[in-house]
């Protein structure tokens, strides 16, 4: 559990950022300033000195994030204090701090008219309103107020040029007046990308899949409530996101940037240095939208670094556009360091599960306009510490994962029958001893005949591997005239482009190798912004 007093030393450390001109861990000790700026629709009123409390024998604001536990135990992870604790200890700071200065100073013509002290309980009321709980509000207020200092001060470097020093009231106005046109011209844009994304051409074949009856997954069209820039706001949830475990996504993503940085240094990123940036992440093949949970768990692992998706860009969702053209789905802010960082290992894992998404879409649409109603599922022949993220593609993309793992379901291949001798029968006997009634047992065949030997001793799924499409429908329909109740799984050498021939039925599945093995990535790319 972090305490409150450690919520707010992040929070002062957040609120700090590393501004242009100031000296690092020290902030100047002018009354604070209102910042402006808006997001999605909504003006926002923040203040620098939200978070600040500390002053040294000069009267400045300092910081120590050297000895702060809070920040320096942070690192790679994100960690969420309680809602309750964090917004009482920022609502203490601002009462306590801020309220102050304002209290000790009603005359700075800077901080304008306030006769009964209004800003204070407009402020309290936001808070009130819009509590800050999570570490990525702060990760974003860091960089939105290092660029908003360092815009502020260009442009009153501007306009005194041009016109003199302005009255503070006029300032803030031309500010405001300026930043709402930028804001709005940004907002129409979006609205014309999204406007054009859902009208989007089905030339590629790309629809939703049919809802999946009694399997147990949540649906596509539930909801979920996301913070993004200090407002909630509500989006389709990710079809299956909440079957990817935190632990495991930590432990395969660690894995996957130790892989790329073992154990020297990185010179490229003590190049680059640490300054706070932005990029944006470009979708520019089409496709299926897919692994936006490892995107984001990639740069909540390399520290520092928040991904504000697109409000369009929903996990697997179809995206067509002409060739050579592109869409922006993302931003993500951070150190430039952390940003290159993570750059390729985030892409790889994002092209690498949309492509199988939408291998696996275009076999479920293919499957579902020829009128068959059964099972289109993977296999295990998946890339060895890649499989969660190409297991996962296959969901999104409305295909089956056929088993997860050797504990999920036993199944019987030849090798395992010759191992027993060459019994079905006992093989089978032998496995549901120990598997009990509650985990099913399936049996690769070679012939009608071992099919109905594995149906007799007991299996509840039989697969018919590598039959040619005129004999897997003869047998498949004389093996379900014995045993209804048994699925028959198809399997052995089937790809998009010939599926269509073993479709029946009497087959409740077709697995195929190639959904994990032969897709083609989706191209993406992230660029710094200059």
């Amino acid at each position: 559990m972090v305490s409150p007093t450690d919520n707010g030393a992040a929070a002062t450390k957040a609120a700090e950022g590393p501004a242009p001109g100031h000296t690092p861990g020290v902030v100047d000790s002018r009354c604070p300033t209102e910042i402006y700026f808006e997001e999605n629709g909504r003006s926002l009123k923040l203040l620098v000195a939200l978070c600040r409390g500390l002053k040294d024998a000069n009267g400045n604001y300092v910081l120590e994030p050297d000895t702060d536990p809070f920040w320096s135990s942070l690192g790679p992870r994100i960690r969420r204090p309680t809602a309750e604790g964090w917004h009482a200890e920022i609502r203490r700071r601002w009462e306590t701090f801020v309220g102050a200065r304002y209290r000790s100073c009603p005359n700075d013509p800077r901080l304008g008219p306030r006769p009964n002290g209004w800003k204070l309980q407009k402020v309290l009321q936001w808070l009130d309103d819009n509590p800050i709980d999570a570490i990525e509000d702060v990760a974003y207020l860091v960089s939105m107020v290092s660029r908003f200092e360092g815009e502020e001060r260009e442009r009153r470097v501007e306009l005194a040029a041009k016109d003199g020093p302005l009255p503070m009231k006029r300032e803030r106005e031309v500010a405001d007046e300026q930043l709402r046109a930028k804001r709005e011209r940004e907002a129409a844009a979006a609205a014309t990308l999204a406007g054009a994304i859902s009208k989007r051409s089905t030339s590629l074949g790309f629809e939703q899949p049919p809802p999946r009856v009694n399997n147990g997954f949540p649906s596509s069209s539930s909801k979920q409530s996301l913070r993004v820039d200090g407002a909630m706001i509500t989006r389709p949830r990710a079809p299956h996101s909440s079957l990817l475990p935190p632990p495991q996504i930590h432990s395969i993503v660690s894995a996957w940037l130790r892989d790329d940085i073992p154990s020297h240094f990185d010179v490229g990123g003590y190049v680059v240095g640490s300054s706070i940036k932005r990029a944006e992440l470009w979708m520019k093949s089409p496709g299926i939208l897919a692994g936006m949970p490892f995107f984001d768990a990639v740069f909540a692992a390399c520290g520092g670094c928040t991904v504000r998706w697109e409000e369009f860009a929903i996990e697997g969702e179809p995206y067509n556009f002409p060739a050579g053209g592109k869409v922006k789905l993302a931003t993500v802010i951070g150190p430039v360091s952390h940003l290159l960082r993570g750059e390729r290992t985030a892409l790889n894992s994002l092209s690498r599960c949309s492509g199988v998404a939408t291998l696996s879409r275009e076999c479920v649409r293919i499957a579902r306009s020829r009128g068959w109603k059964g099972e289109v599922a993977g296999t295990r022949k998946t890339t060895p510490g890649f499989r969660l993220v190409e297991k996962y593609g296959l969901l999104v993309g409305g295909a089956s994962t056929h088993r997860l793992d050797l504990s999920q379901m036993v199944m019987l291949k030849d090798n395992h029958v010759w191992s027993c001798g060459g019994s079905i029968d006992a093989a089978v006997r032998k496995a549901r001893d120990v598997s009990g009634f509650s985990q099913k047992i399936e049996v690769e065949c070679q012939s009608l005949e071992e099919a109905l030997i594995a149906a007799g001793a007991g299996a509840d799924v039989v697969m018919l591997d590598n039959f040619t499409p005129d004999r897997l429908r003869a047998d498949a329909k004389a093996f379900k005239e014995r045993y209804p109740h048994v699925k028959v799984e198809a399997s052995g050498g089937i790809t998009i482009d010939t599926m269509a021939d073993y479709f029946s039925e009497h087959v409740d599945v077709i697995s195929q190798g190639a959904l994990t093995q032969g897709y083609d990535c989706v191209d993406f790319s992230l660029k710094i912004i200059q």
